[in-house]
């Protein structure tokens, strides 16, 4: 469209009365109406204050006339307000100019006015509008949260900085895409999108999204809606909240310690809202209180609050008022009563309070006090009923202020007021014993114990009847309500025979408690001569303690001629504090014993050292069981290992095993090559049983009997032996019984012929020779078994165990089976081997002998009730077929060629297979095309996420579907765990093609 024609004008007036129009088009405030002034007639054109140049454009005369000679004028405005003129120009003009005159001007100049008024405001409202739509720009793109606006089609219209960024997008590529193509790489939107249900609904609606890359994000969806109450778009916010998820778990093992913690203290934990409701009690309130916390949580602050103790409730309940509302920090003491209807003390506190959603929260530990405000009430008791006269003297004048009922009865008074508001000295006589003033040395006393704590003493009272009494003081400087006190504890000595006797029954005490500790105690002095020892010392060298005493230590006890240089006594007399260490000892028969030695410094009245206290603690067999821990944790350490090793080798067993029998599949049975293929398949099976066996021997196991040939079970522990022992043993076998079965744990028995078997090399390391294993059954009667314990007569296998060593001296026999005893160098072996043995045989219902003869070897005999031999179960003439079917089956797998040949061979079954080599990658397509798939095999052990998640993960998307979960060793997962997550089957690595074509069959057809 063209631009239209500016309109040309000239203004005829006189005065001020066109100064508006002149300032209107002069000042181009009309330039929106495209008019132009080309000339003015005035008679005075100087009165209303403009002066045109020339080079303004514009021609200026006195006679109105002169414009009919203008070029292109279209308008002449005519503002004198005499009609006459007006009449005069409109007679006289040019046909094609047109005349406005000074009204059609002033109303114009009216409307003008008004229109430029509302155009000045629409121009405010623009600014602020656009000022406001900055401000909120601003703000948005300065959140972390992700926000954007999209139309109903998901057509992204608007997005923060955040948007943008967090796909890379800039602002023009984001608006238009759709944002399913944005965040998720797909071509539609996602299931269970919030958006897509905020426009279904109308209402606001949130979910946690997975993308392909791995983040996770918590998304809303809000619903914006016209003028007509129809909703017009969405808008959608995000929070990636990866870090997040990724911290649970890590968060779920903390929680579990803590929450043992937490369970495990004898203080309660809690946390309330303002309203008084539990929100959180840790489950020892059950042991204190006698409710469970889930009955506190049920009933709320009526269970608690109602059984307070009616003296305390109020006090209780403003302190909590004042928790919350004041923020006091609560720390109160009151009762309540128990569930059995006792009545208890507790101690509640909290460090303060939090706020959680809106919600104020109080944590706090409650403590039981019940035997500290016993011991309260003892205290008093003890007050009230001690012998002594204890008093209180208060500054600054130190008069006594209160007392005991001994004091009253020490003093002689008839009640306590006769002695309160008197001094110390008033109650004394007028000279103490040295010669000093009472009052002077009162309060030099009274001095010292407010500058020491406190200040114990000899002092002469009298009472009141006049009678003077020797007596002993304590001075302790005590703070009462912010006020530091004096109390005054004083003992009547009159009776010092009664003191003696009393001091001579404590030390008889303190004796027979020495003579009946089993730590070993020794007095010794400053130059190492024995004082006392007492008996259990005595015990530890087998001598009476009586032959140690006025002896040196470091000759008795070290047989040293000088002072031992790690004697911890050494240590304690020269640093003035306890001394510890730890050495061997030989007694005097030669054994040997390891023992700790913790020694203490004694004193003298003046501070000086006199010498030490020696206790002693005999830790052979701590030792013992030490050196059994290390030995589990390196057997934990080894069991580890083997579960690591037995996953790496089943999945490098299943490549084998799978890609043989594909290989079979297409070898003709005829072929030599397909019985070269079995045999492959045979040793493969066999390395799957050699694992087993290895993780049996390096992990606890359940003991599990059932009929057992012993003859297999030697021979394949016999294969698995001989790469551990050396070369120049040789192995020799001989199975001569007609029925070898047993009722048995095969992995136990395993065990005991490992054990026999590698003490056996073990006595012939150094020198070889020839270890032999033999199998045979015997009929034991009743004179043969009467030397067996525990035996019945009947049939027994007998499996002996012989090697060709130096043999067992004779005065070590008795002690062979027992635990910890071992012949063999330290470091070498715990002792454990044989009783271990002698347990398994014993708890089977057999029993373990030993032959032997110094200088040439050693036979153990093992023997085992015989029973009815298992029925063989003939196998039939043609094996069935291996089933197949026509099903799609999802497959992962994180090793490649594993996936490969699972597909491979699946296929050959029939099956449509889909793979995938990433549990993240499967759970997203599944996400998409769950309904493809009838059946999922997975792997246990995978990167990012394992095959028990990922099977509840896809449980959760179609509960339907079927999984097997195959794995070659996982501590996490069990055939009986994993049913009871709702998994189908469960199969160890590796799995040969008959078992899984059965497996996926079963599970199918079940299905």
């Amino acid at each position: 469209m063209r631009e239209a024609q500016a309109l040309n004008v000239a203004i005829v007036g006189d005065g001020l009365g066109c100064k508006a129009i002149m300032d209107l088009i002069l000042g181009k405030r009309l330039s929106q109406l495209q008019m132009k002034l080309i000339g003015v007639a005035y008679k005075n054109p100087e009165s209303v204050g403009y002066r045109f140049a020339k080079k303004s454009g514009i021609y200026v005369t006195r006679d109105y006339r002169d414009f009919y000679n203008l070029k292109d004028l279209n308008m002449i405005i005519e503002l004198t307000g005499h009609k006459e003129v007006a009449d005069e120009i409109s007679r006289t003009k040019p046909d094609h100019v047109r005349v406005m005159d000074h009204v059609g001007a002033r109303v114009f100049w009216d409307l003008f006015q008004i229109e430029e008024q509302k155009i000045a405001d629409l121009k405010r409202a623009h600014d602020d509008l656009r000022n406001s739509e900055q401000e909120k720009k601003a703000i948005l793109d300065s959140i972390l949260e992700v926000v954007l606006y999209q139309d109903l089609e998901h057509r992204m219209l608007w997005g923060n900085r955040m948007a943008c960024g967090s796909v890379y997008l800039t602002p023009e590529e984001f608006v238009g895409r759709h944002c399913y193509e944005a965040w998720q790489q797909r071509s539609e939107p996602c299931p269970g999108c919030p958006v897509v249900k905020t426009r279904e609904t109308g209402q606001t609606q949130e979910a946690e999204i997975t993308t392909p890359d791995g983040r996770v994000w918590f998304v809303r969806g809000y619903p914006v809606r016209d003028a007509n109450g129809d909703i017009a778009g969405v808008v959608e916010v995000k929070l990636e909240i990866t870090d997040h998820k990724r911290s649970e778990e890590a968060l779920w093992e903390s929680e579990e310690k803590y929450r043992s913690l937490i369970t495990n203290i004898p203080d309660i934990t809690w946390r309330t809202d303002i309203n008084g409701n539990t929100t959180f009690i840790s489950p020892n309130i059950e042991k204190v209180y006698g409710y469970s916390h889930e009955e506190i949580y049920k009933a709320g602050d009526k269970l608690w609050f109602g059984r307070i103790h009616s003296d305390d409730v109020d006090k209780v309940k403003k302190s909590f008022e004042k928790l919350f509302t004041e923020g006091t920090r609560l720390d109160v003491e009151y009762r309540i009563q128990r569930k059995d209807g006792k009545w208890i003390w507790v101690h509640d506190k909290s460090t303060g309070t939090l706020e959680k959603n809106g919600v104020k929260f109080a944590d706090g530990i409650l403590s039981d006090i019940t035997d500290r405000k016993r011991a309260e009430g003892k205290y008093k008791i003890l007050f009230e009923s001690s012998r002594d006269a204890i008093m209180m003297l208060a500054p600054p004048t130190w008069k006594f202020t209160a007392g005991n009922p001994s004091t009253i009865a020490m003093f002689g008074a008839k009640e306590e007021q006769e002695f309160l508001s008197k001094g110390p000295w008033q109650v004394s006589p007028e000279y103490q014993p040295d010669g000093q003033l009472s009052s002077l040395k009162a309060h030099k006393m009274i001095e010292k114990a407010m500058r020491t704590g406190s200040n114990f003493f000899y002092w002469t009272h009298k009472r009141i009847s006049g009678e003077e009494f020797p007596a002993t003081v304590l001075l302790t400087k005590v703070e009462i309500e912010g006020e530091e006190l004096l109390q005054a504890t004083v003992r009547d000595i009159t009776n010092r025979k009664r003191a003696e006797e009393a001091v001579r029954q404590s030390e008889a005490r303190y004796r027979s408690l020495l003579e009946n500790i089993d730590l070993g105690i020794t007095l010794i002095d400053s130059d190492y001569n024995i004082i006392m020892t007492n008996t259990a010392h005595g015990k530890l060298f087998n001598k009476p303690a009586s032959e140690f005493v006025g002896k040196k230590c470091f000759r008795e006890f070290q047989k040293r001629e000088a002072v031992c240089s790690h004697c911890p006594g050494v240590q304690a007399m020269a640093s003035g504090r306890p001394a510890e260490f730890e050495a061997e000892d030989v007694r005097d028969d030669g054994t040997c014993f390891d023992m700790n030695i913790h020694a203490f410094p004694t004193f003298g009245r003046n501070g000086t050292v006199t010498g030490f206290l020696e206790i002693v603690e005999d830790i052979t067999e701590k030792k013992k069981l030490e050196s059994q821990l290390r030995q589990a944790h390196k057997m934990e350490a080894l069991g580890t290992m083997s579960g690591g090793i037995a996953h790496d080798f089943n999945n490098i067993l299943s490549i084998i095993v799978g890609n043989t029998e594909l290989a079979m599949y297409e070898v003709p049975e005829w072929h030599k090559a397909r019985h070269n293929l079995k045999e492959v398949r045979k040793a493969c099976l066999r390395a799957k049983d050699v694992v087993k066996q290895i993780l049996a021997f390096s992990r606890e196991t359940k003991e599990e009997r059932k009929p057992v040939e012993l003859g297999p079970i030697i021979k394949e522990s016999i294969k698995f032996l001989r790469s551990s022992i050396p070369a120049t043993i040789r192995i020799d076998q001989h199975i001569s019984a007609e029925s070898d079965t047993v009722l048995a744990d095969a992995t136990q028995i395993s065990q005991v012929l490992l054990n026999l078997c590698t003490n056996a090399a073990h006595a012939m390391e150094e020198k070889g020779g020839t270890l032999e294993v033999n199998l045979k059954g015997i009929e034991l009667d009743k004179d043969a078994v009467s030397q067996y314990l525990d035996l019945a007569p009947g049939s027994y296998l007998r499996l002996s165990v012989s090697d060709t060593g130096q043999g067992i001296e004779p005065k070590l026999i008795d002690r062979i089976f027992d635990p910890y005893f071992t012949t063999k160098e330290v470091d070498e072996g715990t002792g454990l081997g044989l009783s271990v043995c002698d347990g398994i045989v014993k708890n089977h219902g057999g029993a373990i002998t030993l032959e032997t003869e110094p200088g040439k070897g050693s036979t153990f005999h093992v023997y085992l009730p015989i029973i009815e031999p298992i029925e063989e179960i003939s196998e039939p003439e043609a094996e069935e077929p291996i089933p197949t079917g026509h099903e799609c089956i999802l497959f992962i797998d994180d090793n490649l060629a594993l996936m490969e040949m699972g597909k491979e061979m699946l296929e050959h079954l029939g099956y449509e297979v889909v793979t995938r080599t990433s549990s993240i990658e499967a759970l997203e397509l599944f996400r998409v095309r769950s309904d493809k798939f009838d059946l999922v095999i997975t792997d246990m052990t995978m990167p990012n996420m394992t095959g028990d998640k990922l099977a509840g993960e896809l449980m959760k998307i179609r509960p339907d579907i079927p999984v097997i979960l195959c794995t070659g060793f996982s501590e996490r997962i069990s055939k009986e765990r994993a049913k009871t997550m709702g998994i189908k089957a469960f199969l160890m690595k590796p799995v040969v093609r008959r078992e899984i074509a059965e497996t996926i069959r079963k599970v199918l057809d079940e299905n």
